[in-house]
């Protein structure tokens, strides 16, 4: 028979919440000195309740069994050592880890919050019109390195944290969230795709940390958030970014985009130089321009809308924690207002999927108390139509040969293309952020846009990750969506027996509320600096602390406070609102790729990892850290060593992958790009010279760019060499050459080759170098075989070799180019006439086949009459 009585070492103590320690009676009671109520037995042993019922077991079972007596024999004593002190007080261990994991979370906050309101980038190629401007961007590709190394850093501690919990008996070392397996399945593809088809490894291998550790962020913040006010702050960071964005948004459609255009026309021929003014590339900028489509922080509208989009809702969720009444009323106005805000994107996708996602919120929120019950169902019937619409899509567009409207019809085109691609690497993909370079080469002249995405999350991965990422996507989707499911389908905290409140938790509050604040306005003057020196920087400095700052700030504050004063019952409403939120964001990037970009992916992550948080046992008010203290079920014996060997593994696992994750990143990627950024920067800012950019090519073997720009900004005489006749044209080819080696599908790389061949024929004479200039068109061409400016640029250079040489061979080629970009151009269907050429550059091409006829005819009839005999 099992001993009904709970001996005192079963009882979970509260040190480490900081409470005395109190002892209680093998009764069961509570020690009459304390002065509380008495409490059976079974209301405490009912403490585990909820670990009984998840896989996510917070409890070892420490405990060991007399077989003879068939008592309870008490804990170990190392358990006795370092769970349960002399006088309940914290161990150092115990507050070093804390401390640690508090820090961890800090910094993950900081992150949350900012990235939305930063314009990143993983290349460190300049804009069109940066060499002229001079503009200071305050995100570079080495500011997204760094935020992936903060990450990792945080879940190196974080782990680290979880085996010391786990080793002193206090919880598990790491809460499964269900995106394990995928994480593991993606991040391999990623190195496949990488090592084996991306052409520039550099992008492929930043954007591919970069989506990996948005990943690793929301298992973070699952693991992180187990009580009231981590989830509170993690929501609060979500909606201030949203709110400092929407002010972002309103502001640019008032005010700043008319200024920007006043600008534009005042100084628009310096800024183009010798590009014409019926350039397509031109009149495509200037079409998005005067569109007047909010950007907020971002360099998007589209991905603009798909944050204000996830921030509506996070802010929705924060209302569903705070106090009934016109408090919560307020957040959800917040949230709505946030999501109207999305009109001014011009996103009809978002507004289409915020619509979707707000009318399944309502929908859940009415049938909640059956669906929780049947929560297994539920998710079956919900993936089962997911996957009957992404079928159903397929058969439309395979029926109709497209979908309904321009803009679903160019997302077919994309579609399509991307499918030939797939079919072409099906196993490694080609490599992330290197979809452009395959696109290209597959489209079709009918297919008007030259795009970098093919707007379809799942298609992205299959296409840049291959097989193996989709299977990585499908176990992350599927496991992720069970265990948020579980967790929203749990009771009430309050409906289980809970824990007691933390004592006094109002400075633990004050403090994240100081900390946060204070973080946030440090990180954001740190991030630009780089505008003290620029003229008008600091004026820029001072509005954007004022102005988006005290906003983020304001907004930050006042949904901490109000959600971490509410009862429970809203739990299950604010997990709804960021179910919904979630999946109408997926369902915006089923036609976008704003989950590409890492200011939107960094909201989505934190999202998520709220949605798979285990917060079951919350207290009454919820500002109390749960207790995950060693408990011992009455009755069992010690685990077998070999189950505690797995275990122990098992534990150490996650620090082994964080550790390894974090290395990577250090190694392959900040260290690289950290130390080419700087040497970039002092050659562009004219503080350096050629041998900056050298140094930025030897400080990055993977990245073209400092060889690229090198090699441009000599031929136009801005650097080492005043003219291009100054410049030693075997050192820039050989330059030139290795640009290639790091990107050898990048088309300019080829373009630019030909010219320089053709200028060192201008000092050779040498055919040879004729012969490269062709093979470099060429080359060019089979990389974009649809586009009519590639088969113009191989005539131009086959032409000046034929008047060169004489050659009739050559000619004959490059009047067939001719009349290849002319019929191209003419076949472009009627959705592209901007991209089309002017008459005036049709007749320009045009004239130079008469031209070349006129000159190929003019040197027959000179070799003729020297050929022909005297007399």
């Amino acid at each position: 028979m099992r001993s009904s009585a709970v001996s005192s070492w079963n009882i979970p103590c509260l040190c480490s919440s900081g409470a005395p320690y109190r002892p209680f009676s093998r009764s069961g009671s509570l020690n009459s000195e304390s002065g509380e109520h008495t409490r059976s037995v079974s209301n405490w042993r009912l403490l585990c309740f909820w670990s009984s019922r998840s896989p996510h077991r917070s409890f070892r079972q420490e405990g060991s069994r007399d077989r003879g007596s068939g008592k309870d024999a008490g804990p170990s004593p190392r358990v006795q050592r370092s769970v349960c002190p002399p006088g309940g007080a914290a161990t150092g261990p115990m507050r070093i880890a804390g401390w640690l994991e508090r820090g961890a979370f800090f910094v993950l906050l900081l992150l949350i919050g900012m990235r939305p309101l930063l314009s990143e980038t993983y290349e460190s190629a300049e804009g069109i019109f940066a060499e002229y401007v001079r503009a200071v961007n305050i995100a570079t590709s080495a500011t997204t390195a760094g935020f992936d190394v903060a990450i990792w850093l945080a879940a190196v501690a974080v782990t680290v944290v979880g085996v010391w919990r786990f080793l002193s008996g206090r919880g598990t070392a790491w809460r499964w969230t269900g995106l394990e397996i995928g994480f593991v399945c993606m991040a391999v593809a990623a190195a496949v795709s990488i090592i084996v088809a991306a052409s520039n490894r550099r992008l492929a291998l930043n954007a591919s940390v970069d989506w990996l550790s948005g990943l690793a962020l929301a298992m973070l913040i699952a693991n992180l958030c187990r009580d009231r006010l981590r989830l509170a702050l993690v929501l609060a960071v979500v909606a201030a970014a949203g709110a400092a964005s929407g002010v972002r948004s309103v502001m640019q459609v008032t005010t700043e985009f008319r200024e920007t255009r006043e600008d534009y026309e005042r100084n628009k021929d310096t800024l183009w130089g010798a590009v014409p003014p019926d350039d397509p590339r031109r009149q495509l900028y200037e079409r998005r321009m005067n569109a007047n489509e909010a950007t907020g922080f971002l360099a998007h509208s589209n991905a603009q809308g798909s944050l204000l989009l996830l921030c509506g809702f996070g802010t929705l969720a924060a209302g569903g924690w705070a106090r009934a009444g016109w408090t919560r009323w307020t957040l959800f106005a917040g949230g709505v207002v946030q999501l109207a805000l999305i009109a001014l994107t011009g996103s009809r996708g978002a507004m289409l999927a915020a619509g979707c996602g707000l009318g399944l919120l309502l929908m859940l929120y009415a049938g909640r108390a059956t669906l929780r019950r049947h929560w297994r169902a539920a998710l079956a019937v919900g993936w089962v139509l997911v996957v009957l619409g992404g079928v159903g899509v397929m058969l439309l567009g395979q029926v109709r040969g497209g979908l309904p409207g321009s803009s679903l019809e160019f997302r077919w085109n994309y579609w399509q293309v991307t499918a030939a691609i797939v079919g072409e690497h099906p196993w490694t993909g080609v490599g992330a952020l290197n979809y452009d370079r395959a696109y290209l080469c597959h489209k079709p002249i009918e297919f008007p846009e030259e795009i970098r995405d093919p707007h379809n999350f799942v298609l992205s991965i299959l296409a840049q990750w291959g097989v193996l990422g989709l299977l990585g996507l499908v176990l992350s989707l599927v496991g992720g969506s069970i265990m948020a499911v579980r967790a929203w389908a749990q009771p009430p905290a309050d409906s289980a027996p809970g824990l007691e409140p933390t004592e006094k938790p109002q400075p633990e509050l004050t403090r994240w509320l100081l900390a946060v604040v204070g973080g946030y306005v440090l990180l954001r003057l740190w991030l630009m600096r780089g505008l003290m020196s620029v003229p008008g920087g600091q004026a820029q400095i001072f509005v954007d602390v004022v102005q988006y700052g005290i906003t983020w700030a304001a907004t930050f504050l006042a949904v901490v406070v109000a959600a971490t004063r509410g009862d429970e019952q809203g739990g299950a409403v604010a997990r709804l609102a960021v179910l919904c939120g979630i999946g109408a964001f997926l369902l915006h990037n089923t036609i976008d790729f704003p989950l590409f970009v890492p200011g939107t992916l960094t909201v989505f992550a934190a999202m998520v990892g709220i949605a798979l948080a285990q917060t079951s046992g919350f207290s009454a008010q919820g500002l109390g850290e749960k207790q995950e203290t060693p408990i011992a079920r009455p009755g069992q014996g010690a685990r077998p060593e070999s189950s505690r060997g797995r275990s122990v593994a098992m534990a150490i696992a996650p620090v082994a992958l964080a550790t390894l994750g974090l290395g990577l990143v250090l190694f392959f990627v900040y260290v690289p790009v950290s130390r080419a950024s700087a040497w970039l920067e002092q050659a562009r800012t004219g503080r350096g010279n050629a041998k900056s950019y050298l140094a930025a090519a030897s400080a990055d073997p993977l990245d073209p760019t400092p060889l690229v720009e090198l090699t441009e900004r000599q031929l136009r005489g801005r650097d080492d060499a005043p003219h291009a006749e100054g410049l030693d044209l075997d050192v820039a080819l050989a330059r030139l050459d290795k640009a290639v080696e790091r990107d050898p599908r990048q088309i300019s790389l080829y373009r630019m080759r030909a010219g320089l061949c053709i200028l060192r024929y201008g000092v050779s004479n040498s055919e040879r170098d004729l012969r490269d200039a062709i093979t470099a068109a060429r080359h060019a061409l089979q990389l974009y075989p649809s586009s009519p400016d590639e088969h113009l640029g191989l005539a131009r250079v086959l032409a000046h070799a034929a008047v060169a040489t004489g050659s009739r061979e050559w000619a004959d080629q490059a009047r067939e180019e001719y009349a290849k970009a002319l019929a191209l151009d003419a076949a472009r269907p009627g959705t592209d006439e901007v991209r089309k050429w002017s008459p005036r550059r049709r007749a320009d091409v045009e004239a130079a086949i008469v031209a070349l006829d006129q000159v190929m005819d003019a040197r027959a009839t000179e070799n003729a009459a020297q050929t022909q005999p005297s007399g």
